[in-house]
């Protein structure tokens, strides 16, 4: 969903920007939040474990509207 409102709010800065690379930057970000949780936490349903997994998957999606 982060994807689909990021191409739709800014839609000059991700104009170049396939879905694919999208989908593929916040779903690997996102993964790795939630092992980074797991790792830190012990176990899933914390928090800040769903805070890890919104920076995972929002900071690649910052990151590509930057990199154009």
């Amino acid at each position: 969903m982060l994807a689909l409102f990021a191409k739709l709010l800014w839609r000059q800065a991700l104009q170049s920007q396939p879905w694919s690379q999208l989908l593929f930057w916040g779903g690997l970000g996102g993964s790795l939040g939630a092992l980074a949780a797991l790792v830190l936490l012990g176990h899933d349903g914390k928090m800040l474990g769903y805070g890890l997994m919104l920076l995972g998957v929002s900071l690649p999606q910052w990151w590509l509207t930057l990199k154009r």
